[in-house]
């Protein structure tokens, strides 16, 4: 008696020839195949595009992420927070770095009346 069964015989654990999987081919020829995982500049980048609603004087209005955490900044600035004016100059840098080029030009003003560009001291 040999322990391989003859061609043809089809019964426990033994499914009919034309029905077996072929050599190579995969038991779930429908799998899901995983997504190449999102990279920290695309990961940031989606979540500064996303959208949010904020409230000012009283208004509601729809701004992106990105937006929103510039007008903190901004509002923080103007009330002296010093921290606030380094974060800003921080995003400014990578702006530059990551385009060749300042995208806008912000002015901070100091002293009532007096405009400095960041980078520059008073004159």
């Amino acid at each position: 008696m040999s322990l391989r069964p003859k061609d043809g015989v089809v019964g426990y654990k033994n499914p009919p020839q034309q029905t077996r999987w072929k050599k190579g081919q995969c038991g779930n020829p429908k799998r899901q195949y995983r997504r190449a995982p999102k990279g920290t500049v695309a990961l940031i980048d989606a979540a500064f595009e996303k959208q949010i609603d904020i409230v000012e004087n009283g208004a509601s209005r729809r701004v992106s992420a990105f937006e929103a955490i510039l007008l903190q900044l901004w509002k923080k600035e103007m009330a002296g927070d010093k921290r606030a004016t380094a974060v800003r100059l921080q995003y400014q840098a990578f702006v530059e770095r990551r385009c060749g080029k300042p995208e806008a030009e912000f002015i901070v003003e100091h002293q009532p009346g007096i405009a400095v560009r960041p980078g520059e001291g008073a004159k």
